[in-house]
């Protein structure tokens, strides 16, 4: 199995060598590399168990790894909260914290994935099946999540949740509708109950209007049709903007996507993210968490995803963990997480990986078994 570690070697510091936590694990024996990953986030004997020999894997005749949960299967790190409802299933490979990167610094990671098995189409069951944690974060800062199976990418802030990217082909509304929640306000109560409710569908046509207005402030500009369908899209601006909300109801807590402030959302052209069902989707995420420049200012975070070789959104701004307000205090480690982590579901459900790489810079990776990269800059 090929893995290459940056800082033992000598040309770390070399233009194009490798540096300290660069690292790839192909995955090639149909296991993990256990001196690239922990197994902390699994039970008992789940490592045996759970992570399991796949061939062939994306690369042709050498394998991957299958990562499964079935309906006995728990977990380790479930909040107490989830128990009453039956607990978690949590089965993650962790990078181990000797290769992890410092939070702030340039990390790029590539990685092949695709899901199997029985996934709930509706109920908006929390499903986590990629997370990278920066320090004191309770939730991911960068999150892969497929909650109702639909697979899309999250951010988090010191106020909420942003969606940034997802596999549904109405990529403009459910950005429209992000943005018309960023205007609410989250401190409210109620504002957030009706809010949750016009996202739920649970809120008659006749009547979404006036809770819509109920919520929105005064000055809150209604979205528009979109370019295009000016001469077809009919509907009042207060039915078209609970119609986008609805759009949003495979969200899992939607109530934390009332507080996406301060965060820039880029989109490529609205285009979708591939889905994972029963097909390989190559994975590709440049992050770099909120830190201290060069003159020592306090600089935003930033986020940009690749899916099979087609760049799919930039984000940027105050997202994750602030630095320190000292420029020279230790920011703390940034950790990636594969694998699934979910609310207890009925069914089997496989995550398949193959070709992980992590690098300082984009050049490090290991992208050989995957589509190009357009736009990489």
């Amino acid at each position: 199995m090929r893995r290459f570690v940056a800082g033992l070697l000598i040309a770390s510091g070399l233009a194009g060598g490798c540096r300290a936590g660069d690292l790839h694990d192909g995955f090639d024996s149909g296991s993990a590399d256990r001196a690239v990953w922990s197994f902390g986030k699994f039970v008992g004997d789940y490592p045996t168990r759970q992570v399991q020999p796949l061939f062939p894997g994306i690369g042709g005749s050498a394998g991957a790894i299958s990562i499964v949960t079935t309906d006995a299967d728990g977990g380790n790190d479930c909040p107490l909260e989830e128990m009453p409802a039956g607990g978690c299933q949590r089965a993650e490979l962790e990078v181990t914290k000797s290769e992890a990167f410092p939070y702030g610094a340039e990390s790029w990671y590539a990685f092949s994935f695709r899901i199997r098995g029985h996934v709930a189409d509706t109920g908006s069951y929390r499903a986590v099946i990629g997370q990278w944690k920066g320090p004191s974060n309770d939730s991911p800062f960068v999150a892969q999540r497929y909650d109702d199976g639909i697979f899309h990418i999250t951010v988090e802030t010191t106020k909420g949740r942003c969606l940034v990217a997802t596999d549904r082909n109405n990529v403009a509304e459910v950005l429209e509708a992000q943005r018309l929640l960023a205007s609410l306000d989250a401190s409210d109560a109620q504002v957030r109950e009706k809010a949750v409710a016009l996202m739920r569908g649970k809120i008659g046509q006749q009547h979404q209007a006036e809770v819509l207005t109920g919520v929105l402030p005064s000055d809150a500009p209604l979205p528009a049709p979109l370019p295009g369908k000016e001469l077809e899209d009919h509907r009042t601006r207060e039915n078209r903007a609970a119609d986008y909300l609805q759009g949003l109801a495979f969200l899992s807590a939607p109530e934390n996507y009332l507080g996406c402030h301060l965060v820039r959302i880029e989109p490529v052209s609205n285009r979708p993210l591939p889905t994972p069902r029963d097909a390989w989707v190559d994975m590709v995420y440049h992050i770099r968490g909120s830190h201290h420049d060069a003159s020592g200012r306090a600089a935003g975070a930033l986020l940009e995803v690749w899916a099979d070789g087609r760049k799919i959104v930039r984000v940027s701004g105050d997202f994750g963990t602030r630095p320190p307000i000292d420029p020279t205090a230790d920011p703390g480690m940034q950790f990636v997480k594969l694998g699934l982590y979910r609310l207890r579901q009925p069914g089997t459900l496989s995550i398949d990986l193959d070709e992980f790489s992590q690098a300082s810079a984009l050049a490090g990776l290991r992208l050989e078994h995957m589509h190009p990269l357009e736009n990489s800059q």
